[in-house]
């Protein structure tokens, strides 16, 4: 199916999502893991247009996990509402939503059978919309190299991949059907250098396809693909806004490009 495949990135298209609003919208949104408990999450609210990535800073435990679980709709907020395309993600059912908000777990998860079924969430995926997820996530050459390729058995957990295999697969299923909202939650976390730098030309990709991304990471070199930074700290807002507003604001400007990248780390209290 190679031949029937375009080139990375050339399924670009001009969007017409940002002049039309957000695609994804929170508001006020509280968490608790526990009844009774301490908030998790605290009338967090945000907004992400098309073409746009909102990254999630801040230190573990903040409730970078947490806000990802509640903008996909696996995890629902005891209070305040996040809404897709204007509507209520109560209002959508699962199997739809999944086709519209691609979502990486900070832990993934891998399903017992082949790499191309992972991909394809072990539906019925057509052959070239998984090759389109896996070169979007830039594994598809790494696939190819395993004894099976696409047909490579991954185990249960998917225990025969390596744990940055597991997250690049993990990306590609995020990927597939190119969703016009995605939410990665630490996508660099079990990367390597190869992986990294494949990572950072997959949110070149989404962005340059009017996708809307939310990305939860401490890597400065992911952070530096920003448009804008929602900062957490125990649950809550402490800053939000534009990227270089918010280094202007925190250091005046005068930080090297390779400081102001990591700035936000440091407004998170990293």
């Amino acid at each position: 199916f190679d031949e029937a495949l375009p080139a990375r990135g050339a399924r670009v298209s001009p969007s017409q999502a940002a002049a039309a609003g957000p695609l994804l919208e929170a508001e006020g949104l509280v968490y608790r893991a526990e009844e009774n408990g301490r908030p998790i999450i605290e009338g967090v609210s945000l907004a992400v247009r098309g073409g746009e990535i909102l990254a999630v800073v801040g230190r573990s435990g903040a409730g970078k996990s947490t806000l990802c679980g509640l903008l996909t709709g696996a995890l629902r907020p005891e209070s305040g509402a996040v809404r897709f395309g204007g509507a209520p993600l109560s209002d959508w059912q699962p199997d739809a939503l999944a086709t519209q908000i691609g979502y990486l777990p900070q832990v993934v998860d891998l399903f017992d059978g082949r790499v191309n079924e992972n991909i394809a969430r072990m539906g019925e995926g057509g052959a070239v919309q998984i090759l389109e997820a896996a070169r979007s996530a830039g594994i598809h050459d790494a696939i190819r190299a395993l004894p099976e390729g696409y047909d490579y058995f991954v185990g249960e957990g998917g225990r025969r991949l390596s744990a940055g295999y597991r997250q690049r697969v993990g990306l590609a299923r995020a990927l597939y059907g190119a969703p016009p909202v995605v939410v990665l939650d630490e996508p660099g976390a079990h990367l390597d250098q190869t992986g990294e730098k494949a990572l950072i030309d997959t949110l070149i990709e989404l962005k340059a396809r009017g996708a809307a991304v939310i990305l939860a990471s401490h890597a400065p070199s992911q952070l530096a693909r920003a448009d804008r930074l929602l900062v957490l700290r125990d649950g809550r807002t402490v800053l939000s806004g534009e990227r270089e507003f918010i280094l202007r604001e925190l250091y005046g400007g005068t930080l090297s490009a390779e400081t102001r990248a990591a700035a936000p780390l440091a407004a998170a209290g990293e």
